[in-house]
């Protein structure tokens, strides 16, 4: 039999090949081995989850209550809600308490709202508000969006696209609020709300695709 701990005074405990959970402060066995994992990858306090039978849920284990029945082959986590990913291999939201906000339905979902759907990205909140729709063939993690081959620059808080995508090439912002772009083979540089600046005699960063930019509106 090993142990190990998961939240002060709680410990995972694994007895013939299963996983059950143990207060050692009540001195209470609060899951019994019957688990085929435990995990605390989510931000909720005195919540994990866990697998049984091969689909993933989530347990409060401060009062012994299944608050996601295991039904899903992943949970991640975006902000306060849960990713879920169902057994069709779609992505949707999933309250800590259970309640599902967005059925699954995407074909891929990040922890910063990002999703695709038939291979376009879009941008959603945890309150499964889309905010930016599945328009895009790629999209970098702090907002640079390429559509139709062209590159532009999104809000991460509002889905807004506030540099419009009609440049070939693009460099990150500098600390100056400075973005080096190409357009028709021209080189130029353009501040945050896209107003031409100076010519660019430098060259382009390209790192696996579109670069991306920290938008600091």
């Amino acid at each position: 039999m090993g142990t190990y701990p998961v939240n002060k005074g709680i410990f995972a405990v694994m007895r013939d090949g299963k996983y059950g959970l143990y207060d050692a402060d009540e001195n209470d066995e609060i899951a019994d081995p019957i688990l085929d994992s435990i995990s605390v990858n989510i931000p909720h306090e005195g919540h994990l989850t866990f697998m049984f039978s091969g689909k993933w849920g989530v347990l409060n284990f401060k009062q012994g209550e299944v608050t996601v029945q295991p039904e899903y082959i992943s949970i991640g986590k975006l902000s306060d809600v849960l990713i879920a990913q169902s057994i069709d291999r779609k992505y949707g939201l999933v309250g800590i308490d259970g309640q599902v906000i967005v059925v699954p339905k995407y074909d891929n979902m990040l922890p910063d709202g990002r999703f695709t759907i038939n291979n376009k990205w879009g941008l959603i909140n945890m309150n499964g508000t889309v905010k930016a729709q599945p328009l895009y063939d790629q999209r970098g993690a702090y907002g640079r969006v390429r559509k139709d081959g062209k590159i532009g620059d999104m809000s991460i808080n509002t889905g807004d696209i506030y540099i419009p995508n009609i440049y070939d090439k693009a460099n990150p912002f500098d600390d100056k609020g400075q973005e080096d772009v190409e357009l028709n083979g021209e080189r130029f540089t353009i501040g945050r709300k896209g107003e031409r600046q100076e010519k660019f005699a430098g060259t382009f960063e390209v790192v696996g695709g579109p670069r991306i930019t920290v938008d600091k509106q």
